[in-house]
């Protein structure tokens, strides 16, 4: 039963909270600090990032990004490739000890996934989908 904007943000932010309690429970397991796994989870998401870019998502200077970034290249979990066009350039990707800490995700969004199939149509769970994408719409557009 629909009850209005604030039963969808309520149910978003519940969402949310459990996703952060996931990926930040994985923290411990890998002698990483809670920042430096949200850095991987963007670096991941933005698939190649520049420091500029990645600075820029995390709403942090560039030399803090860069201090960040190369404790991650020290601990292995993220690779800095020079770019081919510019050389000053660096593009930042997670190598295979990272994907391996970020695997553990995978498996949970094919379960949920799976269990949404089973439980709501294609046509619902586009709709759900277009929903997601507005709220995404509106909260960059307000940046």
């Amino acid at each position: 039963m629909w009850n209005g904007y604030s039963g969808l943000f309520q149910s978003l932010k519940r969402v949310t909270v459990k996703a952060y309690r996931r990926i930040f429970s994985r923290r411990s397991d890998s002698g990483l600090t809670t920042s430096e796994v949200f850095g991987l989870y963007i670096i991941d998401l933005l698939d190649g990032p520049t420091i500029k870019d990645f600075a820029g998502y995390m709403g942090i200077s560039q030399p803090n990004a860069t201090y960040k970034i190369n404790a991650l290249v020290e601990k292995g979990y993220v690779d800095k490739t020079v770019s081919d066009t510019d050389r000053r350039e660096c593009h930042l990707f997670t190598t295979k000890k990272c994907k391996k800490l970020l695997k553990g995700d995978s498996r949970d969004v094919e379960e949920i996934e799976a269990a949404l199939k089973a439980r709501f149509t294609e046509a619902q769970l586009e709709q759900a989908k277009e929903v997601f994408d507005a709220v995404l719409e509106i909260l960059e557009e307000s940046e």
